[in-house]
């Protein structure tokens, strides 16, 4: 097995520029986005345990999902974003997860859900 890197950087706010920053600097150590070639579709996994508002801190934020996504758009990426939230796998309960914890952000910022 290979050598496992992780990369932490201070994020004091959900602002755009602050989550922006914050996103690049966690990034930078590992090499960035530059491996992402235009054409690729990359799948995000997001963690959507349940239908919470993203100020419960329970889920992955939007704020960040939108600036990643926006990144890996910029080198021409297609971003796919999805996640198995807890409860009934149907069609409206994931819509209801989508809309709770602010996924349709994302979707405006180009990725799809």
């Amino acid at each position: 097995m290979g050598s496992l890197r992780v990369s932490l950087a201070e994020c004091r706010s959900y602002g755009r520029e602050e989550v922006e920053r914050a996103l690049k600097a966690a990034l930078e150590p590992l090499g960035g986005l530059e491996w992402v070639r235009p054409g690729m579709r990359i799948a995000v996994k997001a963690n959507l345990v349940s239908a919470m508002k993203p100020d419960a801190a329970a889920t992955t934020h939007p704020a960040v999902l939108c600036a990643l996504t926006e990144q890996l758009k910029a080198r021409g990426a297609e971003v796919i974003l999805g996640d198995s939230p807890g409860g009934l796998y149907t069609r409206a309960y994931v819509e209801h997860v989508y809309s709770s914890t602010g996924m349709r952000q994302v979707e405006a910022a180009g990725a799809r859900l």
